[in-house]
């Protein structure tokens, strides 16, 4: 038979606990009572079983004798698997000739020649022992063991074993292996207890703690070690952030980055133990490989673990072993965890107001710009976290706070006033309000403190586009086209912003309806963070610079005009008969779509969402200027322009994951749940296509505008 379990080394910090441990996630625990048990090892002088790969052991539990014969072991860290053969016996019988006939009995004379068998090595166990029940399935045995290996107590060990039971499946205990690295400090041991006697005995500690054999990604070590996932992309979003910011402080080669991404995933690993574990925490992490990194990335995510919550950087990372690395491997190590540091103090948690809005790079000084009601608080916080970083560069650092808010113009907050004693039209008092949106909008992107507003801030844009043409008839045309080709701008550098939120957005529903398998996408989540970052960067880059400032004033100036020009020339019915006729082309356009789609591509879909948004966008202005009821269209019009932006949001995701015609495989998941979304959302816009299309629905409408 094969014999499967997991075995750990456990240190002194986690015994307590395990001694409570009564339930791990889905699984509860069962006490099985105490044994204590003596293990005599025999092998011939020769060590013919050792050779030939075998174990032979003669177990008293207490009860009853038990021989046992085990195979080689196969171990991938804490899962060990190999043969088994055990029979009962009536006592301690160490000559196999007289065990009872068996395969074990058979097995063991002929690897033995029927060679004398003699002790090589006696051990005493006493074993607490609990029943592991997934529902009412018994799936496996766990065993808290204390092990004196020789005669005194400098060699005895604690050991933890989880044996499966044929309920249970290799699944069980590889999720039982995250819920306890979960919550204790425990070391993968894939030795066996013959082979730990032999090294402790023989060479004081051996090799007590053997290097972790297999690789895992960062999101399975996310998983494990139950990292806050929101929070640490975050962090690493900031820390990418902050490598390429200060590249000509640090002077790290590029592809540290993937090093620092994986050191501020893995930041908070050791605040789900206890303050007396952490030392063995950070030995586990520079045990731990990587996988697709080096092995200096070891010690930077041991590095950086040691730091979180700490308040000062060099006590704590002397806790850290870098002897095995170079002199440059050091320094790496030290700047990767100085900047991931930075980056963790620089992520409020959700309730603070507070952000950081820029950070400008000079030869010889750094300066943080926040804004916020809690930045004095962060302000405290980032000094504390800059410690590590002075000491490796004389660089000046500073801080500085934005005010929240700034007044507006004295033209723009006086228009309303302005406006109400002059003779202008309706339709001047709309564009009015739209202006002073733009203005409160721009602010809140500057400050950074409303998710929406970037987006608040393009649908402005659009609006005020659309209300511009509508209003031609009315409008001086030099300024008109001037502000629509601003305006044009403004929605192309928000658009980047957007679209990145968008993608951050799908991903957090993704994320939300399928927990299990939503690590698969943590890399895709860092770089769309990184993305956001940038064009966030550029935009609020773009509305410092004197392309946006002269959009407000002339806005101003266009809406004050209109008393003194067009409002004159042009009769209200005129300027009537043009917003229908605009209105008019609007929807034409949107109907030339053939009313079956099932042929049309996704692109020519995209023209057509562009088309209902601007037919949209024109009857929430003509009807606000007109007086038109308009409204009763607007929502089958709204929940268009939505199903096909879903639509196009989930194929540009699909376009990234077959980047070259090639679906990626590490994002199978994903992508299949990109198709999901997309088909059902293709599926909810075909039914207010075809009422859109109905022709008593289009008579209707067009009657609507034509009466106009």
């Amino acid at each position: 038979m094969e014999e499967v379990e997991l075995r750990y080394r456990v240190p002194r910090c986690s015994l307590a606990g395990l001694c409570r441990l009564s339930a791990l996630g889905i699984y509860t625990l069962w006490p099985a009572g105490t044994l204590r048990m003596v293990d005599i090892y025999l092998d011939t002088s020769d060590a013919l079983l050792e050779r030939a790969g075998y174990a032979l052991r003669l177990r008293f539990d207490g009860n009853q004798w038990l021989a046992t014969l085990k195979g080689t072991a196969v171990s991938a860290d804490a899962l060990v698997s190999r043969t088994e053969l055990e029979i009962p016996l009536p006592k301690s019988l160490r000559n196999p000739e007289r065990w009872p006939a068996s395969e074990l009995k058979e097995r063991v004379l002929q690897i033995t020649q029927r060679t004398r068998l003699r002790t090589i090595t006696q051990i005493r166990q006493k074993r607490d022992r609990s029943i592991v029940y997934r529902g009412q399935i018994a799936i496996a045995e766990l065993s808290l063991d204390r092990v004196d290996f020789g005669p005194d107590s400098t060699t005895r060990r604690h050991l933890l074993e989880c044996e499966l039971r044929p309920g249970g499946t290799r699944a069980d205990l590889e999720m039982i292996d995250t819920l306890l690295a979960r919550r204790f400090v425990i070391f993968p041991e894939n030795r066996s207890k013959l082979q730990l006697a032999h090294q402790l005995l023989m060479n004081g500690e051996g090799a007590a703690a053997l290097k972790l054999s297999v690789p895992r990604t960062i999101e399975e070590l996310v998983l494990r070690y139950d990292i806050d996932t929101a929070r640490a992309v975050e962090v690493s979003s900031a820390a990418e952030q902050l490598h390429v910011k200060l590249t000509p402080l640090h002077g790290l080669a590029p592809q540290t980055v993937e090093i620092v991404r994986a050191a501020a995933m893995l930041y908070s690993s050791l605040a789900r133990l206890e303050p007396g574990c952490r030392r063995l925490g950070i030995e586990q992490l520079v045990q731990q490989p990587i996988q697709g990194l080096p092995d200096i990335a070891r010690y930077a995510v041991a590095s950086t673990a040691s730091l979180a919550d700490s308040k000062q950087a060099a006590a704590n990372l002397d806790r850290v072993n870098l002897d095995a690395l170079s002199t440059e491997d050091r320094a790496v190590v030290r700047h990767i965890a100085a900047i991931v540091r930075i980056a963790a103090a620089l992520v409020p948690s959700p309730s603070q107001d507070v952000h950081l809005v820029q950070i400008n790079v000079k030869p010889n000084l750094v300066q943080f710009t926040l804004t916020g009601a809690d930045a004095p608080w962060m302000t405290k916080r980032l000094l504390r976290a800059l410690d590590l970083w002075k000491q490796l560069h004389p660089t000046r650092l500073d801080i500085v706070i934005r005010s929240a808010a700034s007044p507006a113009p004295p033209e723009l907050a006086s228009l309303r006033n302005m406006l109400s004693k002059l003779h202008v039209p309706k339709s001047g008092r709309m564009l009015a309000q739209l202006i002073e949106k733009l203005h409160n909008n721009a602010q809140s992107v500057r400050q950074g403190q409303d998710s929406e507003a970037v987006h608040d801030l393009r649908v402005t844009t659009r609006r005020l586009r659309s209300a511009i043409s509508l209003m031609r008839k009315i409008l001086p045309q030099d300024q008109a086209n001037g502000c629509l080709t601003l305006l044009r701008t403004s929605t192309g550098r928000l658009g980047a912003v957007r679209d990145a939120e968008v993608l951050l957005e799908l991903a957090a529903d993704y994320q939300k309806k399928l927990p299990d398998q939503a690590s698969d996408i943590n890399q895709l989540i860092l770089a769309w963070q990184q993305q956001r970052t940038t064009a966030r960067e550029q935009l609020i880059e773009y509305l410092e610079q004197d392309e946006y400032s002269e959009l407000e004033p002339l806005l101003t100036n266009l809406v004050t005009r209109l008393d003194e020009t067009g409002a004159q020339r042009v009769k209200p019915d005129e300027l009537n008969d043009a917003i229908s006729r605009h209105i008019q082309r609007c929807l034409t356009r949107a109907l030339t779509f053939t009313s079956s789609m099932d042929d049309t591509p996704l692109k020519e879909l995209h023209k057509l969402r562009i088309h209902i948004k601007r037919l949209r966008y024109s009857l929430e202005s003509g009807g606000e200027m007109l007086g038109a009821d308009y409204a009763r269209h607007l929502p089958l019009l709204v929940d268009m322009q939505t199903q096909l932006g879903t639509m196009h949001d989930y194929a540009v995701i699909l376009d990234m994951l077959e980047p070259a015609g090639e679906p990626l495989e590490e994002y199978a998941q994903f992508r299949a749940y990109c198709v999901e979304q997309l088909t059902e959302a293709y599926g909810r816009f075909l039914v207010s296509w075809r009422r859109f299309t109905n022709p008593d629905y289009q008579g209707s409408f067009i009657a609507l505008i034509l009466c106009r």
